[in-house]
C-alpha cells in the first residue's frame, strides 16, 4: 500500500484526538487466562472502503453482519454521521442501516427506497482483557477505535509490529483472540480490501495497547425482525 493512499484511509490525527478525549482507554495491563476464540467464521467476506476515509462506518456494519450474512451500506449509515467518531457512528447505526443493493457504496444517493436490514441495540466500553474475552466468548461483535503508526501500512503475513510514531487511527472489527510461544494477538477483520495483511486480516498484539491508544466497544445488535418499533 503507499503511504498517500494509506494516509487517506486513516483517520486525521487531530479528528482521532478529538474522539480519544471523550473515550475510554483499555487497560491492557490486566493479568488474564487467554483462550484461542476464532470468530471469523461468523464474519461476512473482507470489504475495501477504496480510498475513502469511512472507516468507522465498516466497522459497525461488519459488527452488524457478523452472523447474519448480510451486507450493508456504509454509506447509507455514513450519511446519518458524517463525523470521524466511532461513538456518533454507532449512535447513528441505532436508527437502523439497509443494505448494498439499496445504497451502493459508490453512489451518491440511495437507488431504491430504503428498508432498514439491521441496527445496533445497545453498545458499552469494554475496560480490560477479562472483559473482552467474555464478550467474545459469548460472540459478542466487538470493534475497536486505536492508533494508527507506519507498522500498519504493509504488515508482513497480517502482523502489525510496536513502533513508531502515532500518525492518525482507524476503526476496525475484532474477530477473537490468540496466542503464539511469545504474544497474544487480536483478530482484526480490516477494510482495506483483500491485498492488505493476510488477505485482508490484520493480527494486533495486546502488547501495542499497552503502548499506544486502544478502547474496545462491545455491540449488541437488532436484525430487521426484532428491531424495536
Amino acid at each position: 500500500m503507499n503511504s498517500i493512499l494509506f494516509a487517506a484511509l486513516v483517520i486525521p490525527l487531530q479528528a482521532f484526538e478529538t474522539y480519544k478525549a471523550s473515550a475510554m482507554r483499555f487497560d491492557a495491563n490486566t493479568e488474564v487466562s487467554v483462550p484461542i476464540v476464532d470468530l471469523r467464521s461468523l464474519d461476512t467476506p473482507i470489504r475495501d472502503q477504496g480510498q475513502e476515509g469511512l472507516c468507522t462506518s465498516f466497522a459497525v456494519n461488519a459488527a452488524l453482519e457478523q452472523g447474519t450474512g448480510l451486507d450493508l451500506s456504509e454509506q447509507h449509515l455514513w450519511s446519518l454521521y458524517r463525523t470521524y467518531d466511532l461513538t456518533d457512528a454507532l449512535a447513528a447505526a441505532t436508527q437502523g442501516v439497509t443494505t448494498e443493493a439499496v445504497w451502493p457504496y459508490y453512489s451518491p444517493s440511495p437507488m431504491r427506497p430504503i428498508r432498514i436490514a439491521a441496527a445496533v441495540r445497545s453498545y458499552r466500553t469494554l475496560r480490560n482483557m477479562p472483559e473482552i474475552i467474555d464478550a467474545l466468548k459469548r460472540q459478542a461483535p466487538v470493534v475497536l477505535a486505536v492508533d494508527v503508526t507506519a507498522t500498519w501500512q504493509d504488515p508482513q503475513n497480517g502482523y502489525i509490529q510496536l513502533g513508531g510514531d502515532v500518525t492518525g487511527g482507524h476503526a476496525i472489527k475484532v474477530s477473537g483472540i490468540f496466542k503464539d510461544s511469545y504474544h497474544t494477538y487480536f483478530f482484526l477483520k480490516n477494510s482495506w480490501g483483500t491485498d492488505y495483511g493476510d488477505n485482508g486480516w490484520a493480527y494486533l498484539p495486546v502488547e501495542y495497547c499497552q503502548t499506544y491508544w486502544c478502547s474496545f466497544t462491545e455491540v449488541t445488535t437488532s436484525p430487521a425482525g426484532n428491531m424495536p418499533q
